[in-house]
């Protein structure tokens, strides 16, 4: 059964059936799904946990155009595989003018995608937007000791002070103890002048 959810004034498709669900979850590895819908949609794509998309075809175009002339398939394949490949799912927006421009303005627009749900051999593990890694026998985790910074002193080097001379972090400086700023912004131990 087809249902359309209105979310923050985007529409989300989901569609499911008994017992599977489909709309982007695999029902087998390597069968080929397929999703149409029309613009101003997200399409939701996505497969079930160690599985990853691998886009076959994503056409973007105006059915109802001029003899269906207004389309820009390879540039819609490129960017859907580009967005979508080698990740366990991703989100399209088909508004005009968002993910894919707009090929045809004016002119009411769908997006269909193939694509299959791959998995990772045995012994290898899936790593987003990298693909399958063999994994080790053993992991060895390097230990990382904390990195202790002294304290930020409120004193500068050169005898400067005030807001005019800010230290590193960009707050005003000041004079080392028993001393004070001036209004020229030296560090000096005439009182009469601060």
């Amino acid at each position: 059964s087809k249902s359309c959810f209105k979310f923050a004034s985007k529409a989300v498709v989901s569609t499911q059936s008994t017992g599977a669900m489909l709309a982007g979850i695999a029902l087998a590895d390597g069968e080929i799904l397929s999703e149409e819908i029309g613009e101003n949609l997200l399409l939701n794509l996505s497969c079930d946990d160690g599985e990853y998309l691998n886009i076959q075809s994503a056409r973007y175009w105006a059915p109802h155009s001029f003899m269906g002339l207004c389309t820009d398939q390879h540039d819609a394949f490129e960017k859907t595989s580009n967005h979508c490949n080698l990740k366990g799912s991703c989100s399209i927006n088909t508004s005009p003018g968002s993910f894919f421009g707009d090929p045809c303005w004016g002119a009411w627009k769908k997006l269909a995608v193939s694509y299959i749900c791959q998995t990772c051999d045995e012994g290898e593990l899936f790593v987003e937007r990298v693909g399958c890694q063999e994994v080790p026998a053993v992991i060895e985790v390097p230990q990382v000791l904390p990195q202790v910074l002294p304290p930020v002193q409120p004193y500068r080097n050169d005898n400067r002070c005030g807001p005019k001379f800010p230290l590193g972090d960009g707050s005003a400086s000041q004079c080392n103890p028993g001393r004070c700023c001036s209004r020229q912004g030296r560090c000096t131990n005439k009182t009469k002048q601060c």
